[in-house]
């Protein structure tokens, strides 16, 4: 039996008009399906596009009981949506033929406004791709399959607490033989608790140590905290926290006082997020002081909000580091739009996101490994593309179309 290249057979490509391949929820996305067909006509039923966005959560959980090992499969379900539409043919209709060249269709989809913001996390996602399907009759269907990345506003401006400073105190007593007990007072502050994607944040540290033991060294964190829920076999939440950026400073000498500034440059990262039923995504600041021996650690959290558009008041501006318009990347599968490519009537174009000749890719950003979007044994002869989010997701600091 001689193997084919199914390549060679046909050639499909999908084009959008966001350079980006980037959407916030409740825009349209206008694109292109190009098909070439090579050596001889094809019949098909039909030539369907398929829009979907699902969020997913899997993982396991090992138990003993009377020397007995049990494995706990706890998975999690919600699909935002889907819509299908034959771009040629029909799923009754007769087959059609098409003849060899290149076959252009234009397709439109309305997003729902109450869209999670694309996620790829350990054991989970929120993951929207675009898949046209040749059906063929008596014949098993091709298909072509790329991701794009929806993002759910959040305006900083709207959110009560984004705009408030935040102060929080940690103790740490420590007993010595024959000293008796001490303390190790630290004061946590920044001057505003919503931040975007590009901006810096500023953290002061004051420690009072007045114990004997000196403090080894302190360590600021910007932590990334995904919320995993379950539906089946029950209800069950799964925390996996992921260190997104961290610096490092001195520590505080015995029975002194020292103050540090720290500044933690937020990297291109998806948007706080819980509107999703089964997989949320948080922020938090996170100061450790680091002890000698065997002495716990001084830990300080602090919850903070990232968002798409940053605070317009003036206090905020004036504590922090400029605003940096990040750009956003574009997806290798889909080719760049021309200048003439048409627009249905009547939908808002969405060319206003800002571009950049080399923007950093989203598994640079955070050093995520490359996501397979193929599920099991799916056949796919006309292509596929590798990554689910080669696009990085950037808070916009720009108002977004309803």
């Amino acid at each position: 039996m001689v193997a084919v290249n199914m390549l060679e057979l046909q050639n499909c490509y999908i084009a959008l008009d966001s350079p980006s391949n980037t959407y916030f929820a409740g825009q349209t996305v206008n694109g292109k399906v190009v098909l070439t067909i090579v050596d001889s006509p094809k019949k098909i039923q039909g030539l369907v596009i398929r829009v979907k966005g699902v969020a997913e959560v899997n993982w396991t959980v090992r138990r003993w009981s009377n020397r007995n090992r049990r494995i706990i499969r706890y998975h999690g379900r919600q699909d935002f949506m889907k819509f299908t539409t034959y771009l040629a043919g029909s799923a009754n209709g007769s087959t059609i033929e098409l003849p060899p060249g290149t076959h252009t269709y234009t397709f439109s989809c309305v997003l729902p406004p109450n869209l999670g913001t694309s996620v790829e996390a350990d054991h989970g996602h929120i993951r929207y791709t675009l898949k046209v399907v040749m059906e063929r009759p008596w014949k098993l269907n091709k298909s072509y399959k790329m991701p794009f990345t929806v993002m759910q506003p959040v305006d900083l401006n709207y959110e009560r607490s984004a705009g408030l400073p935040i102060k929080v105190q940690n103790i740490k007593t420590i007993y010595c033989f024959p000293c008796g007990s001490s303390s190790v007072n630290m004061f946590v502050n920044i001057p505003v608790s919503g931040y975007v994607s590009g901006q810096t944040i500023p953290v002061k540290i004051d420690v009072d140590n007045r114990s004997m033991t000196d403090m080894d060294a302190i360590s600021t964190k910007l932590v990334q905290l995904i919320t995993l829920i379950s539906q089946t076999p029950y209800k069950r939440l799964k925390i996996v926290p992921k260190v997104i950026v961290k610096t490092r400073c001195s520590g505080v000498c015995k029975r002194s006082k020292k103050s540090y500034e720290q500044y933690l440059l937020i990297p291109p990262t998806p948007p706080t997020s819980t509107v999703c039923d089964v997989l949320h995504v948080n922020y938090s600041i996170e100061v450790v002081g680091k002890f000698g021996g065997f002495l716990k650690k001084l830990r300080i959290r602090i919850p903070i909000t990232l968002g798409t558009v940053a605070m317009t008041i003036p206090s905020f501006e004036s504590m922090t580091a400029p605003v940096v318009q990040q750009p956003l990347a574009s997806t290798s599968a889909s080719a760049p739009l021309p200048d003439d490519f048409p627009v249905p009537s009547g939908v808002a174009s969405t060319s206003s996101f800002p571009v950049d000749s080399s923007p950093p890719t989203y598994e640079e950003a955070m050093n995520a490994n490359p996501i397979n979007i193929q599920h099991g044994r799916q056949s796919n002869c006309i292509g596929w593309q590798l990554n689910a989010s080669d696009t990085p997701l950037l808070a916009l600091n720009h108002s977004y179309e309803k």
